[in-house]
């Protein structure tokens, strides 16, 4: 009989892509393809009422068997090809089996050979996937040293960053001050009296300033806590005055929006455990989104209410 034809292609049974029929592995999944098509089989088999008698064996992680044993010498072509045919008839009439077992039934190799071999090939199978193994954890502790090394790089730059953010804010609060005393000096006449066009100069400049205030406390609180410095001065304080004086803050905004700040508030007089300064910057955050958000000739409501005690 003529050698089998192995230019086809077969499914991997794994990804279902297409392989060589001559691979012993899919090169899209990796996995070992005679190992696949038997576990395929053995979980096909019961959903078709089906048996082929094909018992799970080592020898099924040995799908060169036959050219291994031709290797060796312990079959010659002659006897392999005619064991090729005869375990292609079994199966055609549905008494498929290993080819190790077709071998043994011809008398063309004895037990003691053929777990010999197939226990050789596992072992070098076995050897094989300990040194990739092997291999793949080196490159992984190598990868994961390299990620670890740019992690800290990154946390140096990161701190570095905060420490910068951090020094730039204070220095900025320095001749803020200083703008801020003399356009208040130059807004209440301290320095002489101004033109109604002055004053609306003045009154621009102010804004501008009150704003600019409000971004330098925003950038020092947001390094505190990029930096884990964040401290909490916790006090008992009266939310209510506490929220009266958000309000206060936040009026000038709204007025220049048209937009209504509304008040709701259960008691006047309700005491709650904070950081006075924390939690008005929280607020002052909140309205400030509100009112900008708000259309024109609406109102933002800012309420306390007790549940619970």
């Amino acid at each position: 009989m003529d050698e089998m034809d192995l230019s086809f292609t077969i499914v991997c049974q794994n990804c279902k892509q297409p392989v060589p029929a001559n691979e012993r592995e899919c090169k899209n999944c990796g996995v070992n393809l005679a190992l696949a098509a038997g576990i395929a089989a053995r979980a096909l088999t019961p959903s078709l009422g089906m048996s082929f008698n094909v018992p799970m064996a080592p020898e099924i992680l040995v799908p060169r068997l036959g050219e291994i044993l031709l290797e060796k010498k312990v079959l010659t072509k002659e006897s392999l090809q005619e064991a090729l045919a005869h375990s292609a008839r079994l199966a055609e009439q549905g008494k498929a089996r290993l080819f190790g077992q077709v071998l043994l039934e011809m008398k063309f190799i004895d037990r003691e050979t053929l777990d010999q071999v197939v226990t050789e090939q596992i072992l070098q199978l076995q050897q094989a996937l300990q040194a990739s193994n092997r291999q793949l954890e080196r490159r992984v502790l190598e990868r994961t040293n390299d990620l670890q090394v740019a992690l800290n790089k990154l946390s140096e730059l990161n701190e570095l960053k905060n420490h910068f953010i951090s020094n730039i804010s204070h220095e900025l609060r320095t001749p803020l001050t200083h703008i801020k005393g003399y356009v208040n000096l130059l807004a209440d006449g301290s320095l002489g009296p101004l033109s109604p066009e002055q004053l609306n100069a003045i009154g621009a400049l102010v804004r501008a300033e009150n704003r600019l205030e409000q971004l330098i406390e925003d950038l020092i609180q947001f390094s505190l806590v990029a930096r884990g410095q964040l401290s909490l001065n916790l006090k008992p304080i009266c939310a209510c005055d506490l929220v009266s004086t958000v309000v206060n803050g936040a009026t000038k905004l709204a007025t220049a929006r048209s937009v209504e700040l509304q008040v709701e508030m259960d008691s006047d007089e309700l005491q709650v455990r904070a950081d006075p300064e924390k939690i008005s910057w929280v607020l002052l955050q909140l309205l400030d989104n509100a009112i900008k958000f708000t259309p024109r000739t609406g109102h933002v409501t800012i309420g306390i209410r007790s549940e619970g005690g």
